[in-house]
């Protein structure tokens, strides 16, 4: 039977036969005598190395994103100068502003006007043409009725008003937001003179839509909102306005059952 013993050196395990018990033999690692017990083994005089202390490692934290696709909650629009002034638990359902058309119906009743006298110019230099000739005066050089004079001079007298009335609505468009929370209906808008209107849902009788054919066309329409007392909301000029309509009606129903919309 072999005996297991233990250099007092350096710490080496070694082991030999029975019969070397007693004996001094070499530490093949050291190089220097190690003594061959009879009995036990002596325990190396170095101790050894303490045992490493595994740290665990902390957790990271989880990081949860959304869905692929699914649409971040984003901060509601507040205009210059107005104030939400949102209570406790008060949450924003929905936020519009109206139709980007609205800017551009100056210019369309612009055109559409210089269409109509583009038309009403022609007939009316054909008619003084044709009386002329009927009476034998023939066209003068210097018609004061000329084509060109009845076309350019109205266009270019009421063209200054349009451009005016342009940048008017573009104003009043950019100054009007319409917010809808699970209490309130809140109507901000003004451009020098700011103004502030709302409702409580809990008030609200009536509902209505009106889409006309060029809303229809444009994705545009006017909501009108009835409160108890005989107060009316009129939004006109609303973009995507059945959408706000479904939203503000299942709002008004949840406010008024006290659940979540």
């Amino acid at each position: 039977m072999d005996i297991e013993f233990f250099c007092s050196h350096c710490g080496q395990s070694l082991s030999i036969d029975e019969s070397g018990a007693g004996i001094t033999v070499d530490c093949p690692k050291c190089n220097k005598p190690a003594y061959v017990p009879s009995k036990q083994p002596v325990q190396p005089s170095v101790p050894p190395d303490p045992p490493t202390r595994v740290v665990p490692k902390k957790p990271l934290s989880r990081v949860t994103s959304s869905p692929a696709g699914s649409p971040r909650p984003k901060a509601p629009v507040v205009l210059p100068g107005h104030d939400l002034a949102l209570s406790a638990g008060e949450t924003v359902v929905l936020q519009g502003r109206m139709h980007d058309v609205v800017v551009a119906l100056p210019g369309i009743l612009y055109v559409t006007f210089c269409t109509f006298g583009f038309i009403l110019a022609g007939i009316v230099n054909s008619v003084v043409h044709a009386i002329l000739r009927a009476i034998g005066a023939g066209q003068p050089a210097s018609m004061p009725f000329g084509f060109g004079f009845l076309v350019i001079l109205p266009e270019i007298l009421l063209l200054p008003i349009f451009v005016i009335l342009t940048i008017f609505v573009w104003l009043a468009r950019s100054h009007a937001l319409v917010t809808l929370t699970n209490r309130r209906l809140i109507i901000n808008q003004g451009v020098l003179s700011r103004t502030t209107a709302e409702l409580l849902l809990k008030q609200v009788e009536t509902v209505a839509i009106r889409l006309p054919l060029l809303g229809r066309i444009f994705g545009y329409g006017t909501v009108v909102v009835r409160g108890t007392g005989g107060g009316v909301f009129s939004l006109p000029y609303m973009q995507n306005p059945r959408q706000l309509y479904a939203v503000l009606q299942r709002t008004i129903d949840s406010s008024r059952k006290g659940v979540a919309p």
